[in-house]
């Protein structure tokens, strides 16, 4: 049960123990006091001291001491009960803030006894305390005020109405209520105002758990307020309020979790039920705060705990009747094997509404403490400006706030979303990834250098959330402690993933679009970011370009790392095979970064193109070719004597013949290792050259190592670029 369902409680018992029953429901009693009206002039007592006990634990729950009291002109007639002053002298009391906030306080332990419908009769023309201590005992100790009341014209007709006036004094600052109060039934109209006010020991009545939260905080305010038991139980107020120098910190570490230099609120109209189940109304014209500062934490630390603190309800010690005889009531427990039913908690509904919510010149922290090096991004100069907020569903006519991230980089934020339904538009600037070296290390990353932007659009409607996200990755050096790691994931290894994605700018940039579900899980950026590269680079152990081709200027042919394609035992570029020079070129020109590194290949139909350049050797030699069954003196002469016009260029005839027989010599021919490596480091040399006479840029281009494949080409892999290299053609 909340404070405020406790005080409806109290304010109905009121009106049924104001007097008890039995003095007001006999028609005799009022014949007694009709036959022997009392009349006393004056009654005085020295020195009262009075204390009430708790029946159900014994201890003293309040105690009154004066040093004098006075009756002036009491009366007892047929026409009720009545006096004209009450004087009470330096009155000293204090109550037990756990028996105030008892909700069995006003009833006993038992249940209240139904009053008869008659209304006990009491008047009183003037009440008056002018120098009263009054005192709360709470479990953080004693809260002291100077207290001051006068109450006129007190009646308990129904429907009579009185004024009342209580001015408290704490410390510098002071709380005052005048209006008008009503006993049958329960009302009151006037105002409640306050000044120089420390909330703390007013948070101790309503919410204990905060107060060793509080550092510091300097109130001020005034509401008219309203209550009238008749209508439902409520208290409507409207008027202002205005906090300064709040501060929340955490009582054992002093660890900050929230402060504000100053809040404003323009209250236009608000309502809070007494009563479980009824709903709340908040009617705000604006909300302004300077200066906050809040500070999140992970894991959760102060704030959360802070927050959590708002919602403790105070505890009593033992069940009332009331809960007891419920219990009494109750069907048995369920057993092992059964699971009992579980009665849905009643809330009441808040119905918010904020014409205007103003946040300028904030701070907002965030702490990770799950990474080391511990992290932590500041915002600064954070502001916000939302118009017509309500709830619920949440929503805002507009919004737009914006903040300076760490050192350099900035956010903005800007959209509607009316109902809880809209868009948004989502910028950040320059984000300096250097700063979150504890998060990569967690990826088994370090960071270097580079900052991100973003750009997103996101669409809300009826709790589904589609979201277009452009991330721009700015002179991104990132080093993998596990590059074998890496490699396994994507293909191909960190380096030369970041100058595949790097445009000429250095910048990388990568789509991540994204779509919640009503009720969906979210998605971690983390996950998003690694789904993009996964896509990006996918495929790259054998084409890679496939993927990224939308990276290249508009206009250019695809590029492809497919090998370059020879004809048996030649050196020369095909025609089909020259097509493939310039995509690479501008695959080259677009990615500063990147180089190729050519590795040439040999097959084994290079085989009879090798041997016949053995030959070709031995005749440029005058080695002239050995002796073969079916080979002449003569036909080896001619042979030789082909081989070498072909060796300077010539044609080389022979007769059909004599092409047999060199082809038996081919056949039979030895061909070295060396011949293959060469053959295969020829190729490259061939390709290299293509690139650079179409433009290749300097020290874009390597010759790998020779390799034997099924068949003759170039591989064209993907490298990092050495600038200061020349390029092989040099």
């Amino acid at each position: 049960m909340t404070a405020a369902e406790r005080f409806a409680a109290w304010t109905r018992s009121l009106s049924l123990q104001a007097i008890p029953p039995e003095v007001v429901a006999a028609d005799a009693r009022a014949d007694i006091a009709a036959r022997w009206p009392l009349r006393v002039a004056h009654f005085e007592l020295d020195e009262p001291d009075l204390a009430l006990y708790s029946e159900r634990t014994g201890g003293e729950v309040a105690h009154l001491t004066l040093t004098r009291f006075a009756v002036e002109a009491l009366r007892s007639d047929a026409a009720g009960f009545g006096l004209d002053e009450i004087e009470l002298e330096n009155p000293d009391v204090f109550v037990d803030r756990d028996w105030l906030f008892d909700p069995g306080f006003a009833r006993g332990d038992e249940e209240m006894p139904k009053a008869e419908s008659r209304t006990p009769a009491l008047r009183i023309a003037r009440l008056a305390i002018d120098s009263g201590h009054f005192r709360i005992r709470s479990p953080q100790g004693p809260i002291e005020s100077a207290i001051r009341i006068e109450i006129l014209q007190f009646d308990t007709a129904p429907g009579h109405t009185f004024p009342i006036s209580i001015a408290l004094e704490i410390g510098e600052g002071g709380a005052s209520l005048d209006g008008r109060l009503g006993i049958f039934p329960p009302t009151f109209d006037g105002e409640l105002a306050w000044r120089r006010l420390r909330v703390p020991p007013y948070m101790a009545l309503a919410a204990p758990a905060i107060v060793p939260w509080l550092a510091s905080c300097d109130a001020e305010g005034r509401v008219e307020l309203s209550f009238h038991s008749e209508e439902s139980a409520r208290l409507a107020f409207r008027g202002e309020s205005r906090l300064s120098d709040l501060a929340f910190r955490q009582p054992e570490t002093g660890e900050l979790a929230l402060e504000a230099k100053q809040i404003a609120i323009q209250i236009r109209d608000a309502v809070l039920p007494l009563t479980a189940g009824q709903p709340q109304h908040l009617d705000l014209e604006s909300v302004s705060i300077a200066k906050p500062k809040v500070v999140f934490t992970n894991p959760p630390d102060a704030l959360h705990e802070l927050l959590a603190s708002f919602s403790k309800a105070p505890a009593t010690d033992e069940p009332t009747a009331q809960e007891r005889a419920a219990s009494k009531a109750a069907p048995p427990t369920a057993t092992a094997n059964e699971s009992p039913a579980v009665e849905p908690q009643s809330s009441s509904a808040v119905d918010i509404q904020i014409d205007t919510l103003k946040i300028s010149d904030g701070e907002l922290v965030f702490v990770d403490r799950s990474v080391t090096p511990r992290h932590e991004t500041r915002v600064h100069n954070f502001r916000l400006n939302a118009a017509d907020l309500k709830s619920p569903p949440a929503g805002a006519a507009r919004l737009d706030m914006a903040g300076v991230i760490q050192r350099k980089g900035s956010f903005e934020i800007q959209g509607k979303l009316p109902g809880g339904n809209g868009s948004l538009r989502v910028k950040v600037r320059r984000l300096d990834l250097a700063g979150y070296e504890g998060f990569a290390r967690k990826a088994g990353l370090h960071v270097d250098s580079g900052d991100a932007s973003l750009d997103s659009k996101i669409e809300i409607r009826d709790g589904n959330v589609a979201a277009n996200n452009d991330l721009l990755l700015h002179d991104l050096r990132l080093d993998s402690t596990n590059p074998g790691a890496f490699t396994a994931t994507f293909g191909i290894s960190l380096d030369v993933a970041l100058a595949l994605l790097r445009g000429p700018r250095g910048d990388i940039e990568l789509a991540l679009p994204i779509t919640i579900g009503k009720g969906g899980a979210g998605v971690g950026i983390a996950s998003v970011i690694r789904s993009a590269l996964q896509e990006a680079l996918k495929g790259a152990l054998t084409a890679p370009l496939k993927i990224v081709g939308g990276l290249l200027p508009r206009g250019s042919q695809p590029a492809s790392l497919e090998p370059i394609e020879f004809e048996p035992g030649a050196v020369e570029l095909s025609a089909s095979a020259r097509k493939r020079i310039a995509p690479l070129v501008d695959l080259l020109k677009d990615r500063p970064e990147l180089g190729f590194t050519l590795s040439g290949q040999s097959a084994p139909v290079d085989e009879r193109g090798l041997a016949l350049a053995v030959l070709q050797d031995r005749a440029v030699a005058g080695e002239g070719l050995p002796a073969l069954q079916g080979a002449g003196f003569f036909a080896r002469r001619r042979l030789a004597s082909a081989l070498r016009e072909r060796a300077e260029g010539g044609e080389g005839r022979l007769d059909a013949d004599d092409e047999a027989l060199l082809a038996r010599y081919a056949d039979v021919q030895q061909v070295p290792t060396q011949r293959y490596d060469a053959l295969a480091t020829a190729r490259a040399q061939t390709v290299a050259s293509a690139l650079s006479a179409a433009g290749a840029p300097q020290g874009a281009l390597t010759i790998g190592p020779p390799e034997t494949a099924d068949t003759p080409g170039v591989v064209v892999e993907l490298a990092l670029r050495a600038p200061d290299q020349p390029t092989p053609s040099e």
